[in-house]
């Protein structure tokens, strides 16, 4: 079991690669990232939890079986095979993975059922200790919490979503640092534009020019634009932009549960250049698994710390 203060350790324990060290950007999306609701979509808490077992649960787990393919897969390939596609696809996609735990529970033997009702019964008393924090997961709590403690890294949190989530947010992050004044600075993304006031705007890609005007805040909720993303066919060039550093003075990390959709728009930071190496893009552009997220309370210290060794390597071949 990786402690708590981990953390402290992937950070400062090994130091592998800190001379004076860089200033760390943490970017996280909102839904099913560190809350588990998902408000655009109105889906119930139910329905959430239903999803994350089909979509990140190999179905044959459940049946303790060997195999990696979830619900989620074989109810898209059987929709797929019978003609749905696009929004028809995900719609009833949607209303079938609703009922999945039930018809799962169904085919479960009475050993395997108790331990699926067990696990659920876990993540609905975890989402309930949430609210604590008005929705923030444990494992985001717990990884706020230690990264708060070191002193080596000076970071900032910037939070992400097509929603309208940020209430919840600033709540959570004020009641767990109840002495603390925290402020947070506001953007949005509009069309080509990044607004932070009517007389404080950046060209989209440059929203990071931000940070510099504020040096002294962690926390910054940036509102991405939906309708931005539809308008080109929900490909990356209009997805959430994400400028790259990986330096001795910057490294930026993005946590969303939809890494592989399209969603974000990762690109050099110096540069804009979008032709990212590969092993790079893999290395802080994490893909998070909600299932785990929200089951295990270390996950995104666990997370950090697995790409400790990483980003060390290459920051030295870097050198």
């Amino acid at each position: 079991m990786v402690k708590k203060t981990a953390i402290l350790m992937a950070l400062s324990g090994a130091n592998v690669f800190c001379g004076e060290c860089p200033s760390l950007d943490f970017y996280f999306d909102v839904n099913k990232t560190i809350i588990m609701s998902d408000a655009v979509s109105g889906k119930t808490e139910a329905d959430v939890i239903a999803g994350m077992f089909a979509e990140y649960e190999p179905k044959y787990a459940l049946f303790g079986m060997s195999g990696k393919e979830t619900y989620y897969d074989f109810i898209t390939q059987d929709l797929e095979a019978n003609g749905f596609q696009g929004q028809a696809l995900k719609e009833q996609r949607n209303i079938e993975l609703q009922f999945t735990l039930t018809e799962i529970k169904k085919k479960l033997n009475s050993k395997k059922k108790a331990e699926l009702e067990q696990r659920v019964a876990k993540i609905e008393s975890i989402l309930l200790e949430s609210k604590l924090y008005f929705g923030l997961i444990p494992s985001f709590i717990s990884f706020l919490k230690a990264l708060s403690k070191q002193k080596e890294y000076p970071y900032r949190i910037i939070f992400r979503t097509f929603g309208t989530d940020f209430r919840s947010i600033k709540q959570g992050v004020r009641t767990l640092f109840p002495h603390k004044d925290i402020d947070f600075v506001d953007g949005t993304f509009k069309g080509d534009e990044f607004i932070i006031s009517e007389d404080l705007r950046y060209p989209r890609l440059d929203f990071h020019l931000i940070f510099s005007k504020h040096p002294a805040h962690t926390f910054f909720t940036f509102t991405d634009e939906y309708d931005f993303w539809k308008k080109t066919g929900f490909i990356k060039k209009g997805g959430k932009p994400f400028p790259i550093f990986f330096d001795q003075e910057q490294i930026s990390i993005f946590f969303d549960d939809n890494v592989n959709l399209g969603i974000i728009l990762p690109y050099d930071g110096h540069t804009q250049s979008t032709e990212i190496d590969s092993d790079l893009l893999q290395s802080v552009l994490r893909g998070v698994n909600p299932l785990q997220a929200t089951e295990n309370e270390n996950y995104y210290i666990e997370e950090f710390e697995a790409l400790k060794q990483k980003i060390a390597s290459k920051l030295l071949h870097r050198k």
